[in-house]
Protein backbone atom coordinates (compact mmCIF):
# COMPACT_ATOMS: atom_id res chain seq x y z
CA UNK A 1 0.00 0.00 0.00
CA UNK A 2 1.51 3.67 -1.02
CA UNK A 3 1.72 6.55 1.54
CA UNK A 4 -1.33 8.03 0.16
CA UNK A 5 -3.44 4.80 0.12
CA UNK A 6 -2.25 4.55 4.03
CA UNK A 7 -3.04 8.33 4.84
CA UNK A 8 -6.51 7.61 2.96
CA UNK A 9 -7.49 4.78 5.44
CA UNK A 10 -5.94 6.35 8.70
CA UNK A 11 -8.04 9.31 7.73
CA UNK A 12 -10.95 7.02 7.54
CA UNK A 13 -10.65 4.65 10.74
CA UNK A 14 -9.83 7.89 12.58
CA UNK A 15 -13.61 9.65 11.38
CA UNK A 16 -15.52 6.27 12.03
CA UNK A 17 -14.21 6.55 15.48
CA UNK A 18 -15.18 9.84 15.87
CA UNK A 19 -18.79 9.65 14.14
CA UNK A 20 -19.46 6.58 16.82
CA UNK A 21 -17.89 8.60 19.82
CA UNK A 22 -20.39 11.66 18.43
CA UNK A 23 -22.76 9.29 18.88
CA UNK A 24 -22.74 7.21 21.66
CA UNK A 25 -24.87 6.89 24.46
CA UNK A 26 -25.23 9.83 27.23
CA UNK A 27 -22.60 8.74 30.16
CA UNK A 28 -24.83 8.94 33.32
CA UNK A 29 -24.06 11.39 35.97
CA UNK A 30 -21.77 11.07 38.32
CA UNK A 31 -23.79 11.23 41.40
CA UNK A 32 -26.41 8.26 40.13
CA UNK A 33 -23.16 6.37 39.99
CA UNK A 34 -21.51 7.01 43.59
CA UNK A 35 -24.61 7.87 46.01
CA UNK A 36 -25.56 5.99 49.05
CA UNK A 37 -29.46 7.05 48.63
CA UNK A 38 -31.11 7.04 45.55
CA UNK A 39 -34.91 8.48 44.44
CA UNK A 40 -36.65 7.25 41.39
CA UNK A 41 -39.95 7.07 39.56
CA UNK A 42 -41.62 5.02 37.80
CA UNK A 43 -44.67 4.48 36.43
CA UNK A 44 -45.80 2.93 32.70
CA UNK A 45 -48.53 2.68 30.10
CA UNK A 46 -47.69 6.57 29.74
CA UNK A 47 -46.98 7.68 26.03
CA UNK A 48 -50.49 8.70 24.78
CA UNK A 49 -49.35 12.62 24.34
CA UNK A 50 -52.84 13.35 26.15
CA UNK A 51 -54.20 15.09 29.43
CA UNK A 52 -54.01 12.34 31.71
CA UNK A 53 -50.01 11.66 30.81
CA UNK A 54 -49.47 15.62 31.16
CA UNK A 55 -51.37 15.60 34.44
CA UNK A 56 -49.11 12.83 36.39
CA UNK A 57 -46.28 14.37 34.29
CA UNK A 58 -47.35 17.49 36.19
CA UNK A 59 -47.52 15.70 39.36
CA UNK A 60 -43.94 13.89 39.30
CA UNK A 61 -42.50 17.55 38.97
CA UNK A 62 -44.67 19.33 41.79
CA UNK A 63 -43.34 15.97 44.16
CA UNK A 64 -39.63 16.50 42.57
CA UNK A 65 -40.42 20.65 43.54
CA UNK A 66 -41.60 19.89 47.08
CA UNK A 67 -39.23 16.89 48.35
CA UNK A 68 -36.17 17.26 46.19
CA UNK A 69 -35.25 16.26 42.33
CA UNK A 70 -35.05 12.60 41.48
CA UNK A 71 -32.08 11.26 40.39
CA UNK A 72 -33.65 9.00 37.62
CA UNK A 73 -37.52 7.67 36.25
CA UNK A 74 -38.03 4.35 34.99
CA UNK A 75 -41.11 4.27 32.54
CA UNK A 76 -42.26 0.45 32.29
CA UNK A 77 -43.10 0.18 29.01
CA UNK A 78 -45.79 1.29 26.12
CA UNK A 79 -43.82 4.59 25.86
CA UNK A 80 -45.61 5.37 22.40
CA UNK A 81 -49.34 4.91 21.78
CA UNK A 82 -50.75 3.07 20.18
CA UNK A 83 -48.11 1.41 17.38
CA UNK A 84 -44.71 2.54 18.80
CA UNK A 85 -42.25 4.80 16.78
CA UNK A 86 -41.28 4.57 13.09
CA UNK A 87 -37.63 6.04 13.37
CA UNK A 88 -35.60 8.35 15.57
CA UNK A 89 -36.95 11.09 14.13
CA UNK A 90 -40.83 10.06 14.59
CA UNK A 91 -42.52 13.73 15.55
CA UNK A 92 -43.68 11.32 18.63
CA UNK A 93 -40.20 11.95 20.36
CA UNK A 94 -41.41 15.34 20.95
CA UNK A 95 -44.92 15.48 21.62
CA UNK A 96 -45.51 11.74 23.91
CA UNK A 97 -41.92 11.90 25.87
CA UNK A 98 -39.58 15.36 25.51
CA UNK A 99 -42.22 17.88 25.80
CA UNK A 100 -44.03 15.90 28.56
CA UNK A 101 -41.27 15.89 30.68
CA UNK A 102 -39.58 18.99 30.14
CA UNK A 103 -40.32 20.66 33.94
CA UNK A 104 -37.37 22.08 35.49
CA UNK A 105 -37.24 19.03 37.61
CA UNK A 106 -37.17 15.71 35.05
CA UNK A 107 -35.85 17.72 32.20
CA UNK A 108 -32.10 17.04 32.78
CA UNK A 109 -32.36 13.62 34.39
CA UNK A 110 -31.97 10.14 33.10
CA UNK A 111 -34.97 7.92 31.67
CA UNK A 112 -34.10 4.13 31.99
CA UNK A 113 -36.83 2.86 29.59
CA UNK A 114 -38.21 -0.86 28.73
CA UNK A 115 -40.38 -1.90 25.90
CA UNK A 116 -43.73 -2.60 26.35
CA UNK A 117 -45.98 -4.82 23.64
CA UNK A 118 -47.35 -1.40 21.93
CA UNK A 119 -43.67 -0.52 21.02
CA UNK A 120 -43.24 -3.91 18.77
CA UNK A 121 -45.73 -2.82 16.43
CA UNK A 122 -43.50 -0.45 14.42
CA UNK A 123 -39.92 0.12 15.23
CA UNK A 124 -39.14 -1.35 18.36
CA UNK A 125 -35.19 -0.97 17.47
CA UNK A 126 -35.55 2.88 17.08
CA UNK A 127 -35.68 3.58 20.95
CA UNK A 128 -32.97 1.68 21.44
CA UNK A 129 -31.13 3.56 18.72
CA UNK A 130 -32.48 6.84 20.30
CA UNK A 131 -30.93 6.08 23.31
CA UNK A 132 -27.31 4.65 21.52
CA UNK A 133 -26.99 7.85 19.25
CA UNK A 134 -27.88 10.00 22.85
CA UNK A 135 -30.96 11.88 20.63
CA UNK A 136 -33.31 15.08 21.90
CA UNK A 137 -32.36 15.79 25.15
CA UNK A 138 -30.18 12.60 25.71
CA UNK A 139 -32.31 11.80 28.79
CA UNK A 140 -33.42 8.29 27.16
CA UNK A 141 -31.53 5.14 28.53
CA UNK A 142 -32.22 2.42 26.45
CA UNK A 143 -28.93 0.25 25.63
CA UNK A 144 -30.45 -2.20 24.45
CA UNK A 145 -33.54 -4.33 24.60
CA UNK A 146 -32.71 -6.00 27.79
CA UNK A 147 -29.73 -4.47 29.81
CA UNK A 148 -28.23 -3.72 33.09
CA UNK A 149 -27.12 -0.66 34.87
CA UNK A 150 -25.08 -0.37 38.71
CA UNK A 151 -26.22 2.59 40.19
CA UNK A 152 -25.15 4.30 43.47
CA UNK A 153 -22.55 2.69 45.84
CA UNK A 154 -22.32 1.62 49.21
CA UNK A 155 -18.59 0.18 50.52
CA UNK A 156 -17.61 -0.48 47.37
CA UNK A 157 -20.59 -2.13 46.28
CA UNK A 158 -23.71 -1.02 43.95
CA UNK A 159 -26.59 0.49 46.05
CA UNK A 160 -28.51 -1.03 43.54
CA UNK A 161 -28.29 -3.54 40.02
CA UNK A 162 -31.08 -2.46 37.43
CA UNK A 163 -32.08 -4.49 35.16
CA UNK A 164 -34.50 -3.74 32.27
CA UNK A 165 -36.43 -7.01 30.32
CA UNK A 166 -37.99 -7.13 27.05
CA UNK A 167 -40.76 -9.38 28.80
CA UNK A 168 -42.71 -8.91 24.57
CA UNK A 169 -40.27 -11.06 22.72
CA UNK A 170 -41.33 -14.41 24.56
CA UNK A 171 -38.67 -16.42 21.95
CA UNK A 172 -35.39 -14.19 23.81
CA UNK A 173 -36.59 -15.42 27.54
CA UNK A 174 -34.57 -18.30 27.97
CA UNK A 175 -31.10 -15.73 26.86
CA UNK A 176 -32.79 -13.55 29.18
CA UNK A 177 -33.30 -15.69 31.95
CA UNK A 178 -29.45 -16.67 31.70
CA UNK A 179 -28.77 -13.35 31.83
CA UNK A 180 -30.42 -12.49 34.66
CA UNK A 181 -28.74 -15.59 35.95
CA UNK A 182 -25.66 -14.28 35.42
CA UNK A 183 -26.13 -10.71 36.51
CA UNK A 184 -26.69 -11.78 40.26
CA UNK A 185 -24.50 -14.47 40.39
CA UNK A 186 -20.79 -13.12 40.87
CA UNK A 187 -19.96 -12.74 44.41
CA UNK A 188 -17.72 -9.89 42.82
CA UNK A 189 -19.43 -6.46 42.87
CA UNK A 190 -22.45 -8.19 44.84
CA UNK A 191 -25.07 -4.91 44.44
CA UNK A 192 -27.01 -4.32 47.97
CA UNK A 193 -30.68 -4.33 46.12
CA UNK A 194 -31.59 -5.94 42.54
CA UNK A 195 -34.44 -4.35 40.87
CA UNK A 196 -35.23 -5.80 37.45
CA UNK A 197 -38.14 -3.71 35.49
CA UNK A 198 -40.64 -5.09 32.44
CA UNK A 199 -43.94 -4.24 30.88
CA UNK A 200 -45.70 -7.48 31.63
CA UNK A 201 -46.18 -8.07 35.35
CA UNK A 202 -45.78 -11.45 36.91
CA UNK A 203 -48.97 -11.34 38.64
CA UNK A 204 -51.91 -8.84 38.48
CA UNK A 205 -55.29 -8.57 39.89
CA UNK A 206 -56.13 -6.83 36.96
CA UNK A 207 -57.70 -7.19 33.56
CA UNK A 208 -54.49 -9.08 32.11
CA UNK A 209 -53.95 -11.18 35.10
CA UNK A 210 -50.58 -13.01 35.51
CA UNK A 211 -48.36 -13.00 32.44
CA UNK A 212 -47.98 -16.91 32.11
CA UNK A 213 -45.52 -16.83 29.25
CA UNK A 214 -42.94 -15.27 31.80
CA UNK A 215 -43.49 -17.98 34.59
CA UNK A 216 -41.39 -20.85 33.17
CA UNK A 217 -38.40 -18.97 31.95
CA UNK A 218 -37.92 -15.22 33.65
CA UNK A 219 -39.78 -16.22 37.24
CA UNK A 220 -37.42 -18.80 38.59
CA UNK A 221 -34.13 -16.56 37.58
CA UNK A 222 -35.68 -14.22 39.50
CA UNK A 223 -36.60 -16.84 42.28
CA UNK A 224 -33.40 -18.25 41.86
CA UNK A 225 -31.00 -14.91 41.77
CA UNK A 226 -33.64 -13.44 44.79
CA UNK A 227 -34.16 -10.23 43.03
CA UNK A 228 -36.21 -8.25 45.52
CA UNK A 229 -38.49 -6.08 43.30
CA UNK A 230 -39.82 -6.34 40.21
CA UNK A 231 -41.56 -3.51 38.51
CA UNK A 232 -43.90 -3.25 35.89
CA UNK A 233 -46.97 -2.02 34.01
CA UNK A 234 -49.22 -3.73 31.22
CA UNK A 235 -52.19 -3.49 33.67
CA UNK A 236 -53.22 0.52 34.11
CA UNK A 237 -53.55 0.78 37.81
CA UNK A 238 -51.39 0.75 40.35
CA UNK A 239 -50.46 -2.47 42.64
CA UNK A 240 -48.41 -3.97 45.28
CA UNK A 241 -48.57 -7.96 45.54
CA UNK A 242 -46.33 -10.24 47.88
CA UNK A 243 -46.13 -13.47 47.84
CA UNK A 244 -43.81 -15.76 49.51
CA UNK A 245 -40.70 -16.97 47.47
CA UNK A 246 -41.47 -13.96 44.86
CA UNK A 247 -39.92 -11.04 44.55
CA UNK A 248 -42.27 -7.70 45.85
CA UNK A 249 -43.86 -6.53 42.61
CA UNK A 250 -44.79 -3.16 41.73
CA UNK A 251 -47.37 -2.44 39.30
CA UNK A 252 -47.35 0.76 37.84
CA UNK A 253 -49.18 1.20 35.17
CA UNK A 254 -51.12 4.48 35.82
CA UNK A 255 -49.11 6.65 33.38
CA UNK A 256 -51.85 8.20 30.96
CA UNK A 257 -53.25 5.28 29.18
CA UNK A 258 -57.16 4.50 30.04
CA UNK A 259 -57.49 2.58 33.30
CA UNK A 260 -58.72 -0.90 34.18
CA UNK A 261 -60.49 -2.22 36.52
CA UNK A 262 -59.57 -3.96 39.82
CA UNK A 263 -60.64 -7.70 40.24
CA UNK A 264 -60.66 -8.51 43.65
CA UNK A 265 -60.07 -12.44 45.40
CA UNK A 266 -55.90 -12.61 44.37
CA UNK A 267 -53.74 -13.60 46.82
CA UNK A 268 -50.31 -11.73 47.99
CA UNK A 269 -52.50 -8.26 47.02
CA UNK A 270 -51.64 -5.55 49.64
CA UNK A 271 -52.62 -2.68 47.79
CA UNK A 272 -54.41 -2.15 44.42
CA UNK A 273 -56.05 1.27 42.82
CA UNK A 274 -57.89 1.71 39.85
CA UNK A 275 -55.94 5.06 39.41
CA UNK A 276 -53.67 7.20 37.52
CA UNK A 277 -50.27 8.16 39.12
CA UNK A 278 -46.89 6.92 39.62
CA UNK A 279 -44.54 5.07 42.20
CA UNK A 280 -42.01 7.29 44.10
CA UNK A 281 -38.94 4.67 45.02
CA UNK A 282 -36.31 5.70 47.67
CA UNK A 283 -33.38 3.45 48.12
CA UNK A 284 -31.15 3.55 50.98
CA UNK A 285 -28.57 1.24 52.15
CA UNK A 286 -31.13 -0.73 54.76
CA UNK A 287 -34.34 -0.10 53.35
CA UNK A 288 -36.72 0.90 50.34
CA UNK A 289 -39.49 3.23 50.70
CA UNK A 290 -42.62 2.91 48.44
CA UNK A 291 -44.97 5.52 47.61
CA UNK A 292 -47.95 5.69 45.59
CA UNK A 293 -48.99 8.75 44.42
CA UNK A 294 -52.43 9.73 41.74
CA UNK A 295 -52.56 12.18 38.82
CA UNK A 296 -52.86 15.19 41.17
CA UNK A 297 -49.66 13.91 43.53
CA UNK A 298 -52.22 13.02 46.70
CA UNK A 299 -50.19 9.75 48.22
CA UNK A 300 -52.93 6.88 48.13
CA UNK A 301 -50.54 4.28 50.07
CA UNK A 302 -46.66 3.84 51.25
CA UNK A 303 -44.92 1.06 52.93
CA UNK A 304 -40.80 0.54 53.42
CA UNK A 305 -39.52 -2.86 52.85
CA UNK A 306 -36.14 -3.67 54.86
CA UNK A 307 -33.29 -5.36 52.92
CA UNK A 308 -32.63 -8.77 53.39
Amino acid sequence: MNKKKLSLCLFSLVFIAFANSAHSQQPLPSSLLSSSKLVFYTLGDQGTGGKKQRKVAAAMEREAEKSGKPDFVLLLGDNFYNNGVVSIDDYQWQEKFEKIYSGTQLKDIPFFAVLGNHDYYQNSDAQVQYSQQAKGSKRWQMPDKYYRFDLGRVNNRPLLRLLGLDTTNVDSFDKQASFIKQSFSSNKNKPLWRIVAGHHPLYSASRHGPTKSMHPKILPAMQDSKVHIYFAGHDHNLQLIKLMFNPIQVVSGGGGRVLYPIVRGHEGVRFAKSKFGFVKVVVGEHNMKLTYFNHKGRVLFETVENHW
